[in-house]
């Protein structure tokens, strides 16, 4: 994060009133003072931050729609989206015109954008727990029938031996989640079908 409290007075002073070129961001060296920056205003609160290290962000000043002080007025935000060149000047405007959109509509696009990144950890974390019940298989022999050798019960080998006999032809290759009521009915079918009734039920 760019901190605008080490800008140095002669680049808060400094105003520029053309719009940046791509050849006048990569001719942006840092200085010892600290971190400035240079406007660029066809896209309005956009600017390239250059820090003592050299490395160059692109920053947003806006005004928040939805941030407000004690007193109720609308508080002045930045917001460090992208580091350059990695987003390029033509992409940094065209993602400033979308971050005014959202303003206009009454949303901070900063808190906008920590939300969406908020679902997609989630969704991310979902989707690794769900595949982290591998197949039918792991999580048979791997969870169920290690814990019952853990507890020292006897039926242990029976029913490991039971699964590799009946069960892992049907189903022990698929992943856990995709097993449904229908195909686990199907199978108990087919098992019935080939072997007695008592063999069904301990499938069950």
């Amino acid at each position: 994060m760019v901190n605008t409290k080490n800008l140095t007075k002669e680049s808060r002073s400094k105003r520029n009133t053309k719009p940046l070129t791509t050849r006048g961001i990569e001719a942006l060296k840092p200085i010892s003072k600290g971190s400035y920056r240079r406007r660029d205003y066809p896209a309005t609160g956009l600017c390239i931050t250059v820090l003592e290290t050299g490395i160059k962000k692109w920053t947003f000043h806006y005004t928040s729609p939805v941030r407000k002080d004690k007193k109720g007025k609308s508080i002045r935000s930045y917001w460090t989206f992208a580091n350059y060149p990695a987003l390029s000047l033509a992409e940094a405007r065209q993602r400033v015109i979308g971050f005014r959109q959202l303003i206009n509509d009454g949303t901070d696009p900063k808190l906008h954008h920590e939300y969406e990144q908020m679902k997609k950890e989630k969704a991310r974390r979902e989707i690794a727990r769900e595949n982290s019940l591998g197949t039918v298989e792991d999580l048979f022999l791997k969870l169920y029938v290690v814990d019952m050798e853990k507890d020292k019960k006897i039926t242990a080998k029976e029913v490991k031996a039971f699964y590799k006999n009946h069960i892992k032809q049907h189903i022990g290759s698929m992943r856990a989640r995709d097993v449904d009521i229908e195909i686990a009915a199907e199978m108990l079918a087919t098992i019935g079908e080939d072997n007695s009734p008592h063999t069904e039920r301990k499938a069950r």
